[in-house]
């Protein structure tokens, strides 16, 4: 069972799924489609996150164990790799994983893992409209 967060970083995460699929990089040119994933199984989790990217055509997912959801997120987002005789890729080869963890004992000082994913968002999406203003 799994469930979606929501993301309050000027607009709200529908719960429905076919939400997401009117995302697409289409929706313009400078956008950074992003989708999260909140997962009660911690071996489901980059499943999950993969087969989002896969079916949505989104630049990333942000995932977050239910468990853990307070201080570890991961980043996940294709990187566009495959295979150069035309097999199957690896996992490994077509998505690229980045966790982000609160250092021990921020949760308790009051420090929030929104913060850092906003920051985090800034940054890629600035770095996003810099690759795409390149080409």
């Amino acid at each position: 069972m799994s469930s979606r967060s929501r993301c309050e970083l000027g607009a709200h995460e529908s719960s429905a799924s076919q939400m997401a699929g009117s995302l697409t990089p289409s929706s313009g040119a400078r956008s950074l489609a992003c989708t999260s994933q909140l997962e009660t199984d911690p071996d489901l989790l980059l499943p999950k996150a993969r087969g989002a990217l896969d079916k949505y055509g989104h630049q990333l997912v942000i995932g977050n164990d239910l468990h853990r959801r307070k201080y570890e997120v991961v980043f996940v987002e294709p990187t566009g790799g495959s295979s150069s005789e035309g097999e199957p890729s690896s996992a490994s080869d077509r998505y690229k994983e980045a966790w982000v963890r609160l250092p021990e004992g921020a949760v308790e000082r009051g420090v929030e893992i929104e913060e850092t994913i906003v920051r985090e968002l800034v940054g890629r999406h600035g770095r996003w409209i810099s690759d795409k203003d390149k080409r």
